[in-house]
């Protein structure tokens, strides 16, 4: 929810996609894919990142609430869904 407050254009894909979706998978992390991963140093700080791991791409932030795996790339078909009155962009083929 901290990525959407803070403005920046997001997919969630992998495991908690499915999981947003209604599948019964148990998502070990959270990966999500944005157009520019320079973000990913810039906001390190609001996600209350304890660590970050900053390659070509995946990055990963080790925060507060567990890791977050950033891809930069772009997702063609997507679903929108609203959790706890923020709307996500959702894999619609996770």
């Amino acid at each position: 929810m901290h990525l959407a407050r803070d403005g920046v254009n997001f997919v969630i894909v992998g495991g908690t996609a499915r999981r947003l979706l209604g599948s019964e998978h148990d998502p070990a992390d959270l990966d999500v894919v944005v157009a520019d991963a320079r973000w990913v140093v810039r906001s390190a700080a609001n996600l209350g990142a304890t660590s970050v791991q900053v390659r070509v791409t995946p990055a990963r932030l080790w925060t507060g609430f567990g890791a977050l795996d950033v891809f930069e790339g772009h997702v063609l078909d997507t679903r929108h869904i609203q959790v706890l009155g923020t709307v996500l962009t959702v894999d619609a083929a996770a």
